[in-house]
């Protein structure tokens, strides 16, 4: 009977034994696993390769007068080149699916694209628990959660390293130590919430279509990398910069070339100089006044095009502006590249071009129908011409004056942009 009892007492004690370290390591064990799963997302990495130190990066801003230029572009304070030597911007919006896409490409003056962003749907993202069932269903993770504001967790994702060691052996004396070390030394509030946040790394570069992310040097956004090529030519890369504010993720798609050192410059200072900057419709006022403080050479070339595009940007419901892009653009016989995208956009959107220009764009009666507004236009014209011999001399004067008002679009002529 006593050795009964006393291999049931072995029993009981090698069951503790073996139970208690089980209890004792079994969290960290699973989170090594899980380690081993999301390894790209367990620290940021170091992929933004910003080589360029500041006394470069002035040297490659400041080539002259109104060589570049920084302005708030919707929800981003964005650097444009303006009247640069080497390199120009334009413009390409697109509208699909009813929704605008703000878009743009940078080109060296040979026409070599360098860079180009688009400016993604503004989504929703709570942090409830991010439909995992353990949080969800858990109390003790629940609470965890709850004591994080959505900014803390935003921060920590930005720069927590989640990686901790965790010994191989489960029942060595010295793993079970270590097991015990790391109960008190890391906790098990803190593995819930690493855990939490390898998660939510995780289905963010699901959402994305990533490979990896990378925090920003000044640690304000997160830049998803997708090394695939889908669409892209070879030696492109497509990334995504992506600020968290109030449950919204703002977000820009950046295209580059990283086989190309100028193309990587450039990419480099439009990092940078790149910042979240909630959009205000009073910039639209602000940006058109910096507009019409341009000379008129400059309002119809691209450094005009890129206040426009800019002010347009804070008010894309404004057709106005747009009147104003193509009416401007269209001054300068040499614009078509730009004048272009702008064509295909309102003509989608508007079913029109909004401009009296025949474009390729147009059906055969719209075609039709501005040929004849245009002759019309230059009948009246010569009629009027033919009139002016027989105006008095003070006449005369007046009419000199406001046909050289006209032809140089000064800004008493120019339109009413903002009521």
């Amino acid at each position: 009977m006593k050795r009964i009892f006393f291999l049931l007492l072995v029993f009981v004690l090698i069951a503790v034994f073996f139970g208690g370290a089980f209890v004792l390591a079994y969290p960290w064990q699973y989170y090594k696993k899980e380690q081993a799963l999301h390894a790209k997302i367990l620290r940021p990495k170091d992929q933004l390769r910003l080589e360029m130190d500041q006394v470069q990066q002035d040297e490659y801003l400041n080539r002259g007068l109104l060589t570049w230029k920084s302005l708030h572009f919707q929800n981003f304070d964005l650097i444009f080149p303006l009247k640069n030597p080497e390199i120009y911007f334009l413009p390409t919006p697109k509208w699909i699916d009813g929704k605008n896409i703000l878009a743009g490409e940078y080109y060296h003056r040979n026409h070599k694209k360098m860079l180009s962003f688009q400016i993604r749907t503004v989504t929703t993202l709570k942090f409830d628990h991010f439909g995992q069932k353990f949080f969800r269903e858990v109390p003790y993770a629940r609470e965890i959660l709850k004591k994080k504001t959505e900014e803390d967790i935003w921060k920590d994702l930005l720069k927590r390293d989640l990686k901790i060691e965790i010994p191989e052996n489960w029942l060595a004396l010295e793993a079970i130590s270590t097991h015990w070390d790391l109960w008190h030394q890391v906790g098990g509030r803190e593995l819930v919430y690493r855990y939490y946040l390898m998660m939510v790394r995780d289905q963010l570069l699901k959402d994305t279509g990533a490979e990896d992310f990378v925090a920003s040097s000044d640690q304000t956004f997160l830049v998803f990398d997708k090394k695939e090529t889908q669409g892209l030519a070879e030696g492109l890369r497509r990334e995504t910069m992506a600020f968290y504010l109030n449950q919204k993720l703002y977000s820009l798609e950046l295209v580059s070339d990283f086989e190309d050192k100028d193309a990587q410059k450039l990419r480099e200072v439009f990092l940078r100089n790149f910042h979240f900057n909630l959009s205000d419709e009073n910039e639209t006022i602000s940006l058109y006044a910096q507009f019409k403080n341009l000379s008129y050479d400059l309002k119809i070339d691209d450094a005009g095009l890129v206040y426009l595009y800019s002010a347009w940007s804070h008010s894309v419901n404004n057709k106005k502006i747009l009147e104003e892009i193509i009416f401007y653009q269209e001054k300068n016989k040499n614009n078509f590249e730009f004048l272009n995208p702008f064509y295909e956009y309102t003509k989608k959107r508007y079913g029109n071009t909004l401009s009296d220009q025949v474009t390729e764009f147009d059906d055969a009666e719209t075609k039709l129908n501005k040929k004849i507004g245009n002759e019309m236009q230059q009948d009246k014209k010569e009629m009027s011409e033919a009139e002016v011999d027989r105006l008095t001399p003070v006449q005369k004067t007046e009419h000199f004056i406001e046909k050289a008002k006209k032809d140089k679009n000064t800004d008493s002529s120019e339109k009413v942009l903002v009521e």
